[in-house]
């Protein structure tokens, strides 16, 4: 009977070290990469917001889609308005004003087909900061390529700090003039 014991031992040793196992074999469908090509499609995203570019937007997300932007409501709370992502390209939007929206430090949860970035943002106006907030998106790979299916975005207008200098070079990340400046100072107080 205690020779059985080792062997027995043996046994549970290799079906708990399996089980572990299982853990650590990637979901089907994630590939290595699959986070880069996500933050690709969200770049790629964030340039058509601030080039006005509706038809690069348009082959980025879903049109069934939706945007929800969260954002103080008047007289305290949050307001919640949701937009259909066939909203966001419609021409009309082609309005000829100069947009720049930039985020940084970006969260990338991916498995198999589905992913969502999780990230600060600040949205400039026509050379004037508008608001800062956090942006998500959930995208879907569809056909090997990552779409945005749905965003969402929490405005803050008044606490609106100088994010950092960006570590990724993306054309969103470009401030504008005065914001350049700020940020060269804040870089050498800190």
């Amino acid at each position: 009977m205690n020779a059985r014991l080792p062997a027995a031992c043996i046994a549970m040793l290799c079906l708990v070290s399996r089980a572990g196992a299982a853990d650590s074999v990637p979901f089907p469908g994630h590939q290595p990469g699959d986070e880069a090509a996500v933050l690709a499609v969200v770049d790629q995203f964030m340039t058509a917001i601030s080039t006005n570019d509706l038809e690069l937007m348009a082959s980025l997300q879903l049109p069934d889609g939706v945007t929800y932007r969260a954002r103080p409501a008047e007289g305290g709370g949050v307001e919640v308005i949701s937009t259909p992502n066939s909203y966001w390209v419609q021409p009309e939007r082609a309005d000829g004003r100069a947009r720049i929206e930039r985020y940084w430090s970006p969260t990338v949860l991916v498995r198999g087909h589905i992913a969502v970035v999780w990230t600060p943002y600040e949205f400039w106006l026509d050379g004037k900061r508008s608001h800062c907030g956090i942006d998500t998106f959930d995208l879907m790979k569809m056909d090997g390529s990552w779409r945005v299916a749905n965003s969402g975005e929490r405005k803050c207008f008044a606490r609106c700090s100088n994010p950092p200098r960006p570590t990724r070079r993306h054309p969103h990340h470009h401030r504008p003039a005065a914001h350049q400046e700020r940020g060269r100072r804040a870089d050498r107080l800190g």
